[in-house]
């Protein structure tokens, strides 16, 4: 980046002083810009942090062992949840059983 600035005075040292105030105001300008454009990827960046309006509230925490689909509907309907995020033990994937609108059990595989 280059910055410029003229002035003219009859004393070279008051022309220097301007000088110099102008180049700070366009460097510190020049910085902003540069903060603002910079993507902030580091814990340190000043630009403050979105956070949910609600704080988020930890309701159970619970460790499971491999399920089959059939197995994990099963302690859906047992438990009854709305809903139940298992591992699925014949893919290792994780999956979601659920009960729909129409009241029947659905599975996401992912």
């Amino acid at each position: 980046t280059i910055l410029r600035a003229e002035c003219a005075s009859i004393d070279m040292y008051a022309s220097i002083d301007s000088i110099h105030d102008k180049l700070e105001v366009q460097l510190k300008k020049h910085n902003d810009k540069q903060k603002d454009h910079r993507p902030h990827t580091h814990e340190g960046s000043k630009k403050p942090k979105k956070t949910p309006s609600k704080p988020l509230q930890k309701e159970r925490h619970y460790h499971t062992k491999p399920l089959s689909p059939e197995d994990a509907a099963l302690e859906l309907e047992a438990e009854n949840l709305p809903f139940l995020v298992f591992r699925n033990a014949h893919t290792e994937a994780i999956n979601v059983v659920y009960i729909s609108e129409d009241k029947s059990i659905r599975l996401i595989e992912t």
